[in-house]
Order: C-alpha cells, then structure tokens, then sequence
C-alpha cells in the first residue's frame, strides 16, 4: 500500500497542497480562441509570471469529445499542445 506521505517532500505538491493556505492557480487557455491563432498569443508569458508568482499551478484539460453546442473552443486545444 502508498503511503500518502511519501509526495511530502516532492516541491509541487508542497506548493499545492499547503496546509493551512488556499492554493490559486490557472487554467490553460488563458483566453478563448477567436478563429485566428494570432488571438492566442501572449500566454507564454502570462504563464512565465504566474510560474514567478506564488499561483500554485497550472491546469490544462482534455475534452476528448468535441461538442459544437457547449460553445466552448478550448475543447480544440490538446492539453499537451497547451503545456509545450
């Protein structure tokens, strides 16, 4: 059996799970796609300061079913594609 201390010392769960404090992070896309890939850009660098910051992380999600009556274009960004 794990022992659900053995992440203890790892410094990313640390920083995310810091007793006692709540954890803020961000949520990849920064800002939705508006069919031009050029509207996408910048989000490097707003991630490069929130890496700097005291955010505890970032999250990306896989929706691995398109769905065009959710509205929603961060289901065309592959969550590997937004983390490179």
């Amino acid at each position: 059996m794990n022992d659900a201390r053995a992440l203890d010392p790892h410094p990313g769960f640390r920083r995310m799970f810091a007793p006692g404090r709540l954890s803020l992070g961000l949520f990849l896309p920064l800002w939705q796609y508006a069919g031009d890939m050029k509207a996408m850009a910048g989000q490097a660098e707003v991630i490069k300061h929130a890496d700097a910051s005291e955010l505890a992380a970032v999250w990306v999600r896989d929706v691995p079913l398109f769905d065009p009556g959710f509205d929603d274009a961060g289901q065309i960004f592959d969550p590997w594609t937004c983390l490179a």
